[in-house]
């Protein structure tokens, strides 16, 4: 006799509360039921929910596990046209982890969580699990996938609560470790390639004071940020990527072009006219990169002994560096 009773799936009824297989819910978990989406009446609260919130000054929303809501084209559909229609500049994204460009043609998100070119690509290279050329490779297809306007919306994301931290992942180990000088490095390189692809760059909190974590181990990498230890050589890496972000204007364009890569190294440049350009090398050795035509000077480093000579980068091991 509730009005709510198609608000939902029911199985079978009468029902213990809690158990799973009596009613639709989340992954099975009793505690979780789940809406029914193809609900108009559910629709329409969940948009009001949306704009609700929207009115009271928030800029946009992350939509958890977007894949898992019942029809979910034609909800996120709709969702957009309300959102849109009253905001804007609002800004949508979905939690998806692969790469989906199919949702991505401006009637559905206008990002998604980038775990895909963050994690799939950038922290596999670091770690040597593919070559330069292969991250290249991958970029060039992801790039070339989605519009130019979508790369600049890019929710760019490495780690997470859902995650290891990133220092783990690079060899950390857990969240009483100090990280190594090799994974700090490693760090440095690869927040520097995640803070100059197109897009914003978004950092789990306490990753930019050097906390390690494991995911495997009860989920470490959500334990309270020990605000009594800090890692000052990490910290003003990610205050001096904070400010070139704001500051080098190719940065705030779409525009990504290869320049080289190979086995170890991936360079490209950012802005309208090429004017900025990132390397990174993931080489056991020093490496040296000609540069192209034009009068390049070193804006930052993660390795101070990176020099050019002779028209010629020379990059340290493990080192990125924008110029």
């Amino acid at each position: 006799s509730s009005r709510y009773w198609h608000w939902f799936t029911v199985y079978k009824w009468p029902f213990r509360l809690g158990d799973g297989s009596a009613y639709r819910c989340w992954w099975g978990l009793g505690s979780l039921p789940q809406l029914n989406t193809t609900n108009p009446e559910v629709r329409e609260y969940l948009i009001n929910v949306s704009l609700y919130w929207l009115g009271k000054g928030f800029a946009g929303m992350r939509i958890d596990t977007p894949l898992d809501v019942l029809d979910p084209r034609g909800f996120f559909a709709q969702l957009r046209r309300a959102v849109k229609t009253r905001y804007p500049s609002a800004y949508i994204v979905g939690e998806i982890w692969d790469h989906r460009p199919e949702w991505l043609r401006g009637d559905a998100f206008d990002s998604l969580m980038n775990y895909y070119v963050g994690r799939g690509i950038l922290l596999r290279y670091v770690k040597g699990y593919i070559s330069g050329g292969d991250a290249a490779r991958l970029l060039s297809d992801y790039y070339a996938s989605i519009g130019v306007n979508v790369a600049g919306m890019n929710f760019n994301i490495i780690g997470s609560h859902d995650t290891s931290r990133v220092l783990t992942e690079l060899g950390c180990g857990g969240v009483h470790h100090t990280p190594s000088t090799t994974s700090t490095k490693k760090l440095k390189l690869l927040s520097t390639l995640q803070y100059t692809i197109p897009g914003t760059p978004v950092v789990f909190q306490g990753d930019e004071r050097g906390i390690c974590g494991r995911k495997e181990y009860f989920d470490e990498q959500r334990y309270p940020i020990q605000w009594d230890r800090l890692n000052q050589e990490v910290y003003e890496h990610y205050r001096k990527l904070g400010q070139l972000k704001r500051t080098l204007a190719p940065l705030h364009t779409s525009v990504i072009s290869l320049y080289y890569a190979d086995q170890y190294v991936i360079a490209y440049t950012r802005g309208w006219g090429d004017e900025l350009l990132v390397v990174a090398s993931t080489s056991p050795s020093t490496t040296n990169l000609k540069l192209p035509p034009g009068s390049w000077v070193v804006v930052y480093t993660t390795d101070d002994s990176a020099t050019i000579s002779s028209g010629e980068l020379v990059v340290p091991p493990l080192t990125a560096v924008i110029l």
